[in-house]
């Protein structure tokens, strides 16, 4: 070093010394490291599975939910609560109904939440259940029925996961409408269950008019009776 000083007068001012070039790499290494601390707690407050539920032993299948896409902090707060409902709540629930072991198919099943801006799906879709996967908006997850004595929950993907064990069915939706209402009744949902039931019976009096209709507007056939010869 000193001979670096006889042939280069301003040597040290124009390279920091050793000491100094330690500090600067302490601090930028302290500044990333608080940075990766602070996104891993996001990530973990983003990310939540629930493997068990309490009072009841350990559910076959770990339900995750992946609120990276929210962006409202308010709305946040909502996804634990909402897979808590869903896997200790909901999830027995279809089971118990269905008879269904859905661990034989999907060991876990993933909700990922999005906000109406960044719905990777067409218009128009609230959720959508893939295989052992569900991709929901806000309003039909974590905001759905958030303010009822339950929490958010809701019974409708979920049932689509039990239904997709099944293999090909001649109808997406065979038996929602009683199967959803059941569920309602499991989780204690009493009003949700009352309100399901009163759907249901306005729809089979709406379809038994329509037929009615349909049958009183139909031309009457006369019979033919076979022709003297």
């Amino acid at each position: 070093m000193k001979l670096a000083e006889n042939h280069c007068p301003d040597f040290q001012s124009r390279y920091p010394s050793g000491r100094k070039i330690v500090k600067q790499v302490a601090a930028f290494l302290a500044i990333a490291c608080a940075i990766g601390l602070a996104s891993a707690r996001t990530y973990a407050q983003d990310e939540i599975n629930v493997s068990s539920c309490p009072g009841q032993p350990k559910i076959p299948v770990t339900l995750q939910i992946d609120c990276s896409h929210v962006s409202a902090a308010a709305d946040k707060q909502l996804c634990r609560p909402f897979i808590q409902n869903q896997a200790c709540k909901v999830f027995p629930a279809y089971r118990k109904i269905t008879g269904i072991k859905l661990e034989q198919t999907c060991p876990a099943i993933k909700f990922t939440i999005y906000d109406d801006a960044n719905w990777p799906h067409p218009k128009g879709e609230g959720g959508l259940a893939l295989h052992c996967a569900v991709d929901y908006l806000t309003e039909y997850s974590i905001k759905f029925r958030s303010n009822s004595k339950l929490g958010p929950y809701d019974v409708h993907e979920l049932l689509h996961e039990y239904q997709i064990a099944l293999g090909p069915l001649p109808s997406a939706h065979v038996l929602f409408g009683p199967s959803m209402a059941e569920a309602m009744r499991e989780v204690d949902d009493v009003e949700g269950y009352q309100q399901r039931v009163k759907s249901m019976q306005d729809e089979a009096q709406r379809l038994k008019e329509k037929l009615d209709g349909e049958k009183a507007n139909r031309p009457r056939m006369t019979a033919c009776l076979p022709r003297p010869r």
